[in-house]
């Protein structure tokens, strides 16, 4: 913790706590504003422009509620540009903004927002503006995901731009996913090998070469009273682009989504590609 290291029981409120730095690069060894084993709640406070390898704002293996609080600008070098949970990790996130988080180099390639393989949730918040050059500009997910009446907005990866879900199950309900730009797959969403349910929520105006909504890899997404629009590519899969992946789609609209390939052998399927 380059700032705050904590094993026991830590309140931080109406705090700032900014332009920290630590080098550790062990799993729990990061978070450059605030590094957790313990039980940490965060409330009505700033955590920027710190910087580490994993975690630049927060690193946690503990419990952790953040409420009210606004997690930006700050680096890493590996993985989770705002907040990085590890094995254990248990994190409730609410009423806050992680945004403009960013990657120091190349290298840093998952997680821009947020990186979890444990237990996230995140309610009436937002992940916008944030950067890796991998997978998942917002979120990157390995763990279990709830996402409700929040969101995912303007970020940037190659895969993922707005959520990578890697494995583990992921729920986005209530919520919006617009105007994320994948360089390569999954404008808004990625689901790669776990199951991603999509309920009365919208995705808009994302974009990516292939799955400009959603890019669904080898696991299983299924969504209900949801809208896609307006999210395109430069090649195939508009709305979405099924990869070897059981997709259901249950009371959902697809209107207004584009892709760009013409070849013959590659009739672009603007709303759905399969």
């Amino acid at each position: 913790g380059g700032g705050i290291r904590n094993s026991g029981t830590l309140i931080v409120d109406n705090c700032r706590i900014e332009h920290n730095n630590t080098t550790g690069s062990g799993s729990v060894a990061g978070g450059g504003g605030i590094s957790n084993e313990g039980v940490l709640t965060v409330t009505n406070s700033i955590i920027a422009n710190n910087r580490s390898v994993l975690g630049g704002g927060i690193n946690t293996n503990g419990s952790t509620t953040i409420l009210n609080t606004q997690i930006h600008d700050n680096v890493f070098d590996s993985a989770g540009g705002g907040v990085f949970i590890y094995y254990g990790g248990s994190v409730v996130i609410s009423n806050s903004q992680i945004y403009s988080n960013t990657g120091f180099n190349i290298s840093a390639y998952d997680g821009g927002g947020i990186y979890s393989v444990d237990r996230l949730t995140l309610i009436n918040s937002s992940v916008y503006h944030n950067q890796s050059s991998d997978r998942g500009g917002g979120i990157f997910n390995q763990g279990t995901l709830t996402v409700t009446h929040s969101t995912i907005s303007w970020n940037q990866a190659g895969k993922g731009a707005g959520l990578y879900h890697n494995s583990g199950q992921a729920q986005v309900i209530n919520s919006t996913v617009d105007n994320n730009q994948a360089s390569l797959l999954g404008g808004g969403l990625l689901d790669s090998t776990g199951a991603l349910t999509v309920t009365q929520s919208t995705l808009n105006g994302n974009h990516a070469n292939f799955g400009g909504g959603i890019y669904a890899d080898t696991g299983a997404s299924f969504l209900q009273n949801a809208t896609l629009s307006n999210n395109s590519v430069s090649e195939l899969g508009g709305g979405i682009f099924n990869h070897l992946s059981a997709v259901s789609l249950i009371n959902v609209t697809v209107y207004g989504n584009s892709a760009s390939a013409v070849s013959y052998f590659e009739q672009g399927g603007g709303g759905l590609y399969t």
